[in-house]
């Protein structure tokens, strides 16, 4: 039995203890360690940063306080590992709960903060210098790796699962979020992505009733929301502060089919369900810019406008499914000079109801401004028209 010299704390003051004895106080529960020089010894009653300072400190070479042979092992190389470790849990009982590698990390306190405060369960500091590696012998960073592979039929199968509850009573939290990411390029790089999303059937044998590439849904179920309360499905937002961007996209979509059959193809697709909101629009441009569609444009509805311009495609945009809407749509070719022009067919229209519709050359055309309405059959430019242009007259 190694028997440790221990005594009251007023008298392991008057000792200077020798290198490594440990010396007990029986009254305040405390070890302290002797370094040759401290009176009194080192406590060794430290936080777990304070040990770690301590060991990480010395090469562990055996003088001095150092890390040397802890379990047999040098100490130091806990803290300082140049060959992967490797944690191996086996799990073989599917009817319990299983925890591989559990963090219990508990946060209270109730001092004020005089700076922004980190608390973190679980930090990951990587730093790479390497400048060795080429695009076709890639040198990877990956600062965490999640490798799951199901051969059972698991009912449920996550790779990151991230729960996040806010459960005060008191206060406001300003921003709660389920993860957040942040890229920042300071060199050349020709792709910069904040989240990449690959999904995919693997074989012949692979068969998914429903594929998404991104699942978002906002789902608001409590009592009392002001009329302030704003749901976003989806946000996206470019902000371009300087030189110069070719092109940007707040949101991009394709459809790429380069074998097998799609039946129905949509690059977007809407739906309501429930009750239709008081204010509820399809799609909503609140900016004043050109939409362009370069197909046709089919409606069910009503198509209202105080202000469009539509890129024409041959001898005109179509616009279909509307028969009870539209009356006629004469199109024609100007020779050149017109101003005055007949509707063709012997067709009329009621002056000043607005219900002529004059497109040319894929612009529309504003009454007073553009044209006159001269008479139930005509109406008259004010620039005449030149020789080539494609000239629409619909009745709606």
């Amino acid at each position: 039995m190694i028997q440790i010299k221990r005594g009251v704390e007023a008298n392991r003051l008057n000792s200077v203890p020798a290198e490594g004895e440990l010396i007990y106080t029986t009254d305040d529960k405390k070890i302290y360690i002797g370094d040759g020089t401290t009176t009194g010894g080192v406590s060794i009653d430290l936080t777990y940063q304070e040990i770690l300072a301590i060991l990480s400190g010395h090469s562990g070479s055996g003088s001095g306080l150092n890390s040397d042979k802890l379990d047999g092992l040098h100490g130091s190389s806990y803290l300082r590992r140049t060959t992967p470790e490797t944690l191996v849990y086996n799990d073989a009982t599917p009817d319990s709960n299983y925890k591989g590698l559990n963090i219990d990390h508990n946060i209270s306190g109730t001092d004020s903060l005089t700076s922004d405060r980190d608390h973190i369960a679980l930090n990951i500091d990587v730093d790479s210098s390497v400048e060795s590696g080429t695009t076709t012998d890639e040198h990877k960073v990956i600062a965490a790796n999640i490798d799951v592979r199901v051969t059972g039929d698991s009912d449920l199968v996550t790779g990151l699962s991230t729960s996040i509850k806010a459960l005060h009573t008191s206060g406001k939290i300003t921003n709660l979020k389920g993860s957040e990411t942040v890229v920042m390029n300071q060199g050349e790089c020709s792709n910069v992505f904040g989240n990449e999303v690959l999904i995919y059937n693997d074989n012949a044998e692979s068969k998914a009733t429903s594929m998404y590439g991104g699942y978002y849904k906002t789902s608001n179920k409590g009592d009392g929301i002001s009329a302030s309360t704003r749901a976003v499905g989806v946000y996206s937002e470019i902000e371009h502060n300087t030189d110069t961007l070719n092109n940007a996209y707040a949101f991009q979509g394709k459809i790429d089919q380069n074998s097998g059959t799609i039946s129905h193809a949509y690059l977007f697709h809407g739906v309501y369900e429930g009750t239709l909101p008081a204010n509820s629009y399809g799609v909503y441009i609140a900016s004043d810019v050109k939409n362009y569609f370069k197909g046709d444009i089919e409606s069910d509805g009503d198509i209202t406008a105080t202000k469009v311009t539509a890129e024409l495609h041959g001898d005109g945009a179509n616009i279909t499914n509307v028969p009870d809407k539209i009356k006629f749509n004469e199109v024609f070719t100007a020779t050149g000079g017109e101003t005055t022009i007949t509707i063709p067919n012997s067709k009329t229209y009621v002056v000043g109801t607005h219900e002529l519709l004059v497109v040319v050359n894929g612009s529309f055309k504003y009454l007073t401004d553009d044209y006159t309405e001269d008479s139930t059959t005509t109406i008259t430019f004010t620039t005449a028209l030149s020789a080539g242009e494609k000239v629409m007259l619909r009745l709606v």
